[in-house]
């Protein structure tokens, strides 16, 4: 039976939204236009056309994958973040809108012209990293994960943007494996960067495509998912150059008690809290005090 590509979407949509899909037409859009390896500009432009037949196999696969609540990203490898693309398999956690937030604080800190040493922790796909360096050509950026197959997975975005004269890898559990020395002879840092883990364990509401298939030790951090928020507050501020600054995600509901582990630290001051699109406190911005060290 021949149908139009407008039709074969209406019934993928039909069938995502049946699965709980949030997104079905736009998902079936995507899946359709990546089974047929176009953008999915060409596939709007010709919804009244017929659907080639040797194609709807394909993707029937892609959709049934969908409908079982795998992410989007992970059925097509790729997710734009900071309008690049990047390469996005299970080996790491799927780059996220608001975390572009997270880049744009670091951009408002020091402009095109400074030179800083930055340090990017739970690296992943190496996003942040990335799109650091081509926003900050003149800043040496060091990306770091504690997972071998993350660490592969951001050098090939690394690779795949040309930024790997600028961006050093390093396999490291936060600071534990960083070298004695890395680019400059000091080893500390103007601005860390990091994007933790910070989802209860054990709390209800997360996703399927979250809880089925993203990497547990990039969501969970403890019964209050602060573990990891504890630890590299903690330790951060060793690896800080007086006046440098943190600048990390947290979850929602999170902004209070990371404002009282700063305000007890006697190494950091909190300097804001900037929220995200959708109005919720995402962002902290802490510096180290420079009477320190």
């Amino acid at each position: 039976m021949t149908r139009t590509f407008l039709e074969t979407i209406v019934n993928a949509r039909r069938r995502l939204t049946e699965a709980g899909v949030t997104t079905p037409g736009l998902d079936a859009e995507l899946l359709l236009a990546h089974a047929l390896e176009k953008d999915r500009a060409f596939l709007l432009a010709r919804m009244n056309e017929i659907a080639p037949e040797e194609i709807l196999p394909a993707f029937e696969k892609l959709l049934s994958r969908r409908a079982m609540r795998e992410p989007l990203a992970y059925i097509t490898g790729e997710k734009e973040f900071y309008s690049r693309p990047f390469k996005v398999d299970p080996r790491v956690l799927i780059p996220r809108p608001e975390t572009e937030g997270l880049v744009d604080m670091v951009f408002e800190l020091y402009d095109e012209k400074s030179v800083k040493n930055t340090l990017d922790i739970g690296t992943g796909s190496g996003a942040i990293a990335v799109t650091i360096s081509l926003g900050r050509p003149l800043w040496r950026v060091t990306a770091t994960d504690s997972s071998p197959s993350a660490v592969e997975a951001a050098r090939e975005n690394i690779l795949l943007h040309k930024v790997e004269d600028r961006v050093a890898l390093v396999e490291s559990d936060l600071f534990d494996s960083l070298p004695e020395t890395n680019h400059l002879p000091e080893t500390k840092y103007d601005i860390i960067v990091f994007n933790p883990p910070y989802i209860a364990e054990g709390g209800g509401g997360v996703d399927p495509e979250v809880r089925l298939y993203e990497p547990t030790e990039a969501l969970y951090s403890g019964r209050d998912g602060m573990d990891m928020i504890r630890r590299f507050t903690g330790e951060a501020p060793l690896r800080l150059e007086n006046g440098g600054y943190l600048v990390f995600e947290i979850g929602e509901g999170q902004s209070g008690a990371v404002e009282n582990i700063i305000n007890d630290s006697e190494k950091l001051s909190l300097k804001k809290i900037a929220r995200d699109l959708s109005g919720a406190k995402r962002v902290v911005v802490a510096r180290k005090k420079r009477s320190d060290g």
